[in-house]
């Protein structure tokens, strides 16, 4: 199975600068250590950490993930369904 690249993305849709410190990145290919921990996004912007890669590959064409991420001084955990893209085919729409 070939590897397999996760990216993510962050917007910031407030007003002020804000921190983010990535507290928990974890799936069924294992626990991610994202790089770098901690982002300053500013308002309007958008940031990604690194790429996280696993060579274990998936068995199905989605990912469950599990994020824990600091704001500030709030902590929030979301359980995120992620889908394969191929480097062919254009990412789905972000417009709702």
């Amino acid at each position: 199975m070939p590897p397999v690249a996760l990216h993510l993305r962050l917007t910031n849709q407030n007003t002020e600068n804000v921190e983010i410190a990535f507290l928990l990145c974890k799936s069924e290919l294992g626990d991610f250590a994202v790089r770098p921990e901690k982002l300053t996004i500013a308002p309007g912007q958008s940031a990604e950490p690194e790429a996280m890669t696993s060579r274990l590959g998936l068995m199905s064409g989605e990912l469950r993930l599990a994020i824990r991420l600091r704001m500030n001084d709030k902590t929030e955990q979301k359980d995120l369904v992620l889908k394969v893209v191929t480097l062919d085919e254009p990412p789905p729409s972000t417009k709702p």
